[in-house]
């Protein structure tokens, strides 16, 4: 009975091993001489790894020249490649309200961020950029380097 059992196994664990393999055959006898077959993609690359990315490039710096009140670019930029259904969304905001600092001094300055509002970006993306910008309106302090901080979020959103 143990014997049984055991060749019985086996063959249950070969057979679930095994991979079943269908292919379209047409002989001389065929009819019709056609066969259909399906092209699919597969959603792994060749190493069998998810490929799926995304790369969010921000500003490592933004520098504004003394009483320059221009806008200034603080945009980003969007390269991805994603399942089906999901997105990115990205934002831009000032941390401390705007406030740049001296630690010499007292006195501050204040930048504003515009276009930095939640932006929601689909599957594909190629170098698509932002238009977020940060300005000074006002100099009004002692010419010195000041230095204010702003974070930039992404969130990806699963199909």
């Amino acid at each position: 009975m143990k014997k049984i059992v055991s060749i019985l196994l086996a063959v249950m664990m070969i057979a679930a091993i095994a991979v079943p393999s269908f292919a379209a055959t047409i002989t001389k006898e065929s009819d019709p001489k056609t066969a259909d077959v399906q092209v699919k993609t597969k959603t792994t690359d060749k190493e069998n790894n998810d490929p799926e990315n995304y790369t969010v490039t921000i500003p490592a710096e933004i520098s504004v020249a003394w009483n320059d009140k221009t806008a200034q670019d603080a945009s980003y930029t969007v390269d991805s490649q994603l399942k089906l259904g999901a997105k990115l969304k990205v934002s831009a905001a000032a941390n401390d309200a705007g406030k740049m600092t001296n630690a010499a001094t007292d006195k501050f300055l204040t930048f504003t961020v515009a276009g930095g509002d939640v932006a929601e970006y689909p599957e594909l993306n190629n170098a698509v950029k932002s238009t977020t910008t940060v300005t000074i309106a006002d100099f009004n302090a002692p010419i010195a380097e000041y230095v204010g901080h702003m974070t930039y979020t992404v969130e990806y959103v699963a199909a």
